[in-house]
């Protein structure tokens, strides 16, 4: 089931004039870049031959074109590079996992680094229209014109974040296949504008163009952005109808009688 936010509580938290000149932009993102050192694709970067480190890198580039449908697990299955990835990085993943080797490559080799790389993508360009905050561990030192504001604390500092700004943006970690991240219910939440990848499970939860807005593209979030901050009635229209939506039907009490009802009827 989806997750939920606890808009009566963030309700509560009373308008500072300082906050919002601290947090007011035209663009906020509030998330990992996942180019830590550690990530898989980058320690084996160097170890792959040209063939194979073209080959995913043309894989990921592709899939990042592509919202609603993560293709990369059934691109790979049965290829042999699988298992020259697995001679670089090694790993057992035991008798009690049933993860496949497409899956893992898909996912936690490929899918984070493809994450890092659309986002990096986005925000430089985003750096380069717009006044940008960007909230995050992750190194923004090639990322230019930003406004680099570190991490922010969840709390009583997002919410403030997410509703001082213009347009909030979700950039959907690509292994979340269909789910909506628990970063839009926190934006609904706070009375954010919402401006998100598409995701299939938005479907017959949140109106399109009513509660939040998507984009299929690049090129359509630019395009989009242009649009909500020249449109200030309508923008300010949707965050509140998402804001109100959230405060209804998902909240934590909402969810927690969902959770009973499913136990119950399991126990039936």
């Amino acid at each position: 089931m989806p997750l939920a936010a606890n808009v009566e509580r963030v309700d509560e938290i009373a308008y500072d004039p300082e906050n919002e000149k601290k947090f007011s932009c035209d663009v906020a993102f509030v998330g990992s870049l996942y180019n830590e050192e550690h990530n898989f694709f980058d320690r084996m970067d160097d170890k792959l031959s040209d063939y194979d480190r073209g080959y995913l890198e043309a894989l990921m580039e592709a899939q990042m074109k592509v919202y609603g449908y993560y293709f990369i697990e059934d691109v790979l299955r049965g290829q042999d590079i699988l298992g020259r990835v697995k001679k670089i990085l090694p790993y057992n993943m035991g008798p009690s996992y049933f993860c496949t080797d497409e899956y893992l490559c898909g996912d936690s080799f490929l899918g984070r680094k493809l994450t890092s790389n659309e986002r990096i993508r986005i925000l430089k360009e985003l750096g380069k229209r717009y006044n940008t905050n960007v909230y995050s561990t992750g190194d923004l030192s090639d990322i230019k014109g930003v406004n680099d504001m570190d991490v922010v604390e969840y709390f009583d500092e997002m919410p403030q974040a997410f509703r001082y700004a213009k347009i909030n943006l979700n950039i959907t970690l690509r292994t979340i296949r269909n789910g909506i991240p628990l970063r839009c219910f926190d934006i609904m939440g706070a009375g954010g504008f919402l401006l998100t990848n598409y995701q299939s499970d938005f479907n017959g939860m949140f109106e399109e163009g009513i509660e939040y807005v998507s984009y299929e593209s690049h090129e359509d979030m630019y395009a989009k952005i242009d649009y909500y901050l020249a449109h200030e009635d309508e923008r300010k229209a949707i965050a509140k109808h998402g804001h109100d939506t959230v405060k209804q039907y998902h909240n934590y009490n909402v969810r927690i009688k969902e959770m009973f009802e499913v136990l119950k009827n399991a126990r039936n």
